[in-house]
């Protein structure tokens, strides 16, 4: 969304409030949410687990949610006082200011839809269609697109029609440029994201009044009922009011609207129920994995690979429930044993990654085609990191175009590491000991050798896992070798 990421310094200053880090999905449940009872349902889940930690007590829970959702909850609330229950007094429903901005911006749209669709066929042109209920980034790049232009022709216009100038086209057309799309705009991108509390609450009570004017019978309530509620906090001094002035932001259903986005969009539209709760856990789960890897946070990301292992139990996925049981028994070992590997892990998590490989990968299959034959793919493979650039093998030497491909840091004809001078590279990639070269060199072919070249073929290939093998000790010892001269 264009205006969600407005980089003002209130913004930057709360960006931690902002934040997704720590996130965990408590409970995932199908629920129709028609009814009272299906909301205390849903409360429950939260309940089951407070009863094991009591994280309620003394405390409330604050539900961001939409107006059916404050509704259906203030009427749960009052039939558990009623029937002199406890159960979910600790729940306090309030708006959600995510959903106030997407629901007055689609108003605004509607109620103009004809002046948008003349902005947007001048925009891109008579060929294209503006429906009547946009997508959320369509919506929202016409309201700054209309913005931004009275922005530079404001002064023009009210010095053409002067300041009191009363027709009612002129009226109706300053009402939308200058009150209800900055209103709708800024409302949750700049207002609420930035705490600015003061200015929040007018906005709200100006949405309000278009919601009054709209005739949009849930939304004219529930400002309302959140501005009474408001005021009765202010009155009777309540704690809840001073912070609502001092961390507004963090009270934001944004959280549970993104959960929902990530999991809507790694589902098929016809995913059945218990295949959508099982991918909800596991994104949030590895979203949980990915962020504590990367801040290399050891003990968090432990315990997070022991949920992962349980899922995989519950799902009895066979290899995943054992992949993470071989890392878990690997590292408790480790540890039992002070095994130096441990502390380097406790130390430089984030360093023991396959993202190089996996990123590698992906490029190559980004610029090879689905039926591409094997010598192509590994024509893409190589890369020039000085130059930041993929290169196939015309850019490379002439030894590596041959049957027989150089190899890096090792002879050509024993295969082993160059520990000396005593050697040489040839213009063309190949490169041997002098020894090695020499006895090349006296080797001579004849007609019986092109004769059974045919038969070498399959002893060359006997052969090449022996040599695959010697290529990676040959490695290892390099990188030894290196770490002896540090």
């Amino acid at each position: 969304m264009l205006t969600i990421y407005d980089y003002n310094d209130n913004i930057i200053e709360r960006k931690e409030e902002h934040s997704m880090k720590g996130l965990q999905l408590v409970g995932f449940e199908e629920q129709h949410l028609h009814f009272v009872f299906d909301y205390i349902n849903a409360l429950k889940i939260i309940l089951s687990i407070n009863n094991r930690t009591q994280h309620l007590r003394g405390f409330v829970a604050l539900v961001v949610i939409n107006w059916p959702g404050q509704l259906f909850i203030k009427k749960a609330l009052c039939i558990q006082t009623l029937n002199s229950s406890q159960e979910i007094n600790s729940f306090l429903p309030m708006l959600g200011p995510l959903h106030v901005s997407l629901n007055s911006r689609e108003q605004v749209m509607l109620i103009h839809h004809s002046f948008f669709e003349k902005l947007f066929y001048f925009v891109f042109g008579k060929n294209k269609k503006l429906a009547k209920k946009s997508r959320s980034w369509r919506i929202n790049l016409l309201l700054e697109l209309a913005k931004c232009g009275l922005l530079k022709i404001k002064n023009r216009v009210i010095k053409k029609f002067g300041k009191v100038y009363k027709d009612i086209e002129y009226q109706t057309a300053i009402d939308l440029f200058d009150n209800l799309i900055p209103a709708v705009i800024d409302i949750y991108a700049t207002l609420f994201r930035s705490g600015l509390f003061e200015e929040y609450v007018k906005t709200i009570f100006r949405i309000w009044t278009f919601a009054l004017r709209w005739k949009r019978k849930n939304y004219n309530k529930a400002s309302l009922v959140f501005l009474s509620d408001l005021f009765y906090w202010k009155d009777n001094d309540h704690p809840f009011f001073n912070a609502l002035q001092k961390h507004l932001s963090c009270f934001n259903n944004y959280y549970v609207e993104n959960t929902y986005s990530k999991i809507r969009v790694n589902t098929l539209p016809n995913a059945i129920v218990d295949n959508i709760i099982k991918q909800a856990y596991v994104i949030t789960v590895i979203d949980i994995y990915a962020t504590l890897f990367r801040s290399g946070l050891f003990e968090e990301y432990v315990k997070t690979i022991f949920r992962i292992w349980t899922f995989a139990l519950r799902w009895k996925r066979k290899n995943y429930n054992k992949a993470s049981l071989v890392f878990l028994s690997d590292l408790f070992y480790w540890k039992d044993n002070d095994h130096p590997f441990f502390n380097a892990l406790q130390k430089h998590l984030s360093c023991f990654n396959n993202y190089y490989v996996e990123n590698t990968y992906s490029k190559i299959r980004v610029n090879t085609l689905p039926n591409a034959i094997v010598d192509n793919i590994i024509k893409q493979a190589y890369v020039i990191i000085i130059l930041g650039e993929e290169v196939d093998l015309r850019h490379l030497p002439t030894g590596y175009n041959t049957s027989y491909p150089s190899i890096q840091e090792l002879c050509n004809r024993c295969k082993l590491l160059f520990v000396n001078e005593d050697s040489i590279i040839f213009i063309c990639g190949h490169g041997y000991h002098t020894n090695c070269y020499d006895k090349k060199r006296a080797e001579i072919l004849t007609q019986e050798d092109f004769d059974d070249n045919e038969n070498n073929i399959k002893e060359e290939e006997e052969q090449f896992k022996k040599v695959e093998i010697q290529k990676i000790s040959n490695r290892v010892e390099i990188k030894i070798h290196q770490i002896e001269n540090w």
